[in-house]
């Protein structure tokens, strides 16, 4: 970034990660030498898909992990209720 001197920011660039200037782009187009990237709308679509399907394995996994504490917990009460019925009949 290049210092404009005294108390002001500094000045607006082609570096400068915003889109200022009269740039098409951030940093890019306009009066910058960088040619901005055109939009790829299938990169996009694929991009949806990914975190789709990693939604989706999400959802999958939690549902596995909340069937298996179920079926953990419900062993887990029957052996409590067997312990408790010997203990009643001695």
């Amino acid at each position: 970034m290049v210092d404009c001197g005294g108390p002001c920011g500094a000045c607006p660039s082609c570096s400068d990660g915003d889109q200022n200037q009269g740039e098409v782009g951030v940093d890019c187009g306009g009066p910058c030498p960088f040619l901005c990237e055109k939009e790829d709308p299938s990169r996009l679509i694929a991009n949806l898909l990914l975190m789709f399907f990693i939604l989706l394995i999400l959802a999958v996994l939690y549902a596995l992990f909340r069937l298996l504490l179920f079926f953990w917990r419900r062993r887990k009460d029957e052996e409590e209720d067997e312990k408790a019925e010997r203990a009643a009949s001695q």
